[in-house]
């Protein structure tokens, strides 16, 4: 398909989509976007698909106003909270869909994506990352890991089966403050006995570029990928992010997804009910922050708090405000992870008061983006005394009785 067909194509369908919007404006009351900025920049979800909607058919996607369009559509967070809503309370249109549609026109209009996105996509591209790191540089987390341990873990493919390929993720393996997830889950894996093994070569698997309307260098990483998950062939795959689990999930071709995908909450939890995971009982009071690409976009719920609730007891789990599909976003979805929106109300400042609310000293997530806008909005209310974040692989990693065993 040549490009004008397609941005043609993609008009039509972003059209479409408007026209069957009766603008009742439900999707307001659950928009996290709306919640943090009261009005002042965008009108929730249908006011951004009708803005793309008027770009398309008054010819703005030229001129002085299409930077003002770029910023109402990456604004987004694409929690899917909106599309939820509508199906729930009116004619059920795939909003989110319009609104990533609508980043991937405004690329290939060379609008998109905000400045500060631009260097992410120029890294994925030219190094497989969105960090801006070299290649090379992408397992020093698991070999410092093994020296200090001790052990070694199969770098696949190496020509042999494998039951669980554990795909590490960009943010994991980069970002030194939540390196923590990768150690964890390698720790749970090596106690429990379970065959696993982590890709040699793994990229990124192109969901930032999906996300901020960069189709074809999505298209270009997932073959990659695809290639190696091929060559690899493992029993099941788990993820330790959830928008890795969503792009195996609902992005990949039909090859990968005939293997079964878990996201390691999902793992961890069949582990635990096999009577595999055994894990000790803690005294703190926990609440849980559901990922949005967990709950809102692959209704993942039950797992993680079973999980936590095996560590806390009934008593020791508390519920926030908001929670399971109707949880309030984290605000680092869509792309925002590289790019500070102005906000009214930060949603990660606005999720610290609802722990505390709930009376939770200590609040549990299961992705790394979540854990690092959580964790920086503590530093920014100085509550680090009174709060805690912690991802849940970390959690039951540190108090998992089969390495206890082990040792």
């Amino acid at each position: 398909m040549n490009t004008d067909t397609y941005i043609e194509q993609t008009k039509e369908l972003i059209l479409s989509i408007a026209s069957r919007c009766r603008k009742c404006n439900y999707c307001y009351a659950v928009c996290p976007l709306y919640q943090s900025t009261r009005g002042f920049q965008v009108q929730g979800p249908s006011g951004i698909l009708q803005a793309m909607a008027y770009a398309i058919k008054w010819d703005l996607l030229e001129g002085d106003e299409k930077s003002d369009l770029r910023d109402i559509v990456y604004t987004c967070t694409t929690c899917n909270s909106c599309t939820l809503r509508c199906k729930a309370s009116c004619t059920g249109i795939p909003v989110l869909e319009a609104i990533e549609k609508g980043r991937a026109l405004l690329i290939e209009e060379m609008i998109g994506p905000v400045p500060e996105q631009k260097t992410v996509l120029e890294s994925l591209f030219l190094k497989g990352n969105s960090y801006d790191l070299p290649p090379q540089k992408r397992l020093d987390w698991l070999k410092a890991y093994q020296e200090e341990e001790g052990f070694e873990v199969r770098l696949l493919p190496d020509g042999k089966p494998v039951e669980v390929l554990l795909f590490v993720g960009c943010t994991a393996s980069y970002n030194n403050d939540v390196q923590d997830i990768a150690r964890a889950m390698v720790k749970i894996l090596e106690a429990t006995g379970i065959d696993y093994g982590i890709l040699r070569e793994e990229r990124c698997c192109g969901s930032p570029a999906r996300r901020m309307g960069e189709e074809g260098l999505f298209e270009e990483l997932s073959d990659y990928m695809l290639e190696k998950l091929t060559e690899v062939r493992p029993e099941r795959i788990v993820t330790l992010s959830p928008h890795c689990y969503n792009t195996f999930v609902k992005e990949y071709p039909e090859a990968v997804r005939n293997t079964q995908i878990q996201h390691y909450t999902q793992f961890l939890h069949n582990l635990l009910k096999e009577g595999t995971l055994k894990l000790n009982k803690l005294e703190e009071t926990f609440t849980y922050h559901d990922p949005c690409y967990l709950s809102k976009q692959n209704h993942v719920v039950e797992e993680p708090r079973n999980l936590l609730k095996a560590l806390t007891g009934e008593n020791g789990f508390v519920e926030m405000a908001h929670h399971h599909v109707d949880s309030l976003c984290c605000g680092g979805g869509g792309g925002r992870i590289f790019w500070d929106p102005e906000e009214i109300n930060r949603l990660s400042e606005t999720r610290i008061h609802e722990a505390k609310n709930a009376g939770a000293g200590v609040i549990v997530t299961a992705c790394p983006w979540c854990r690092i806008e959580l964790e920086d909005a503590v530093k920014t209310m100085d509550l680090e005394e009174e709060v805690t974040i912690k991802d849940l692989a970390v959690l039951v990693a540190e108090n998992s009785q089969n390495y206890d065993d082990r040792r």
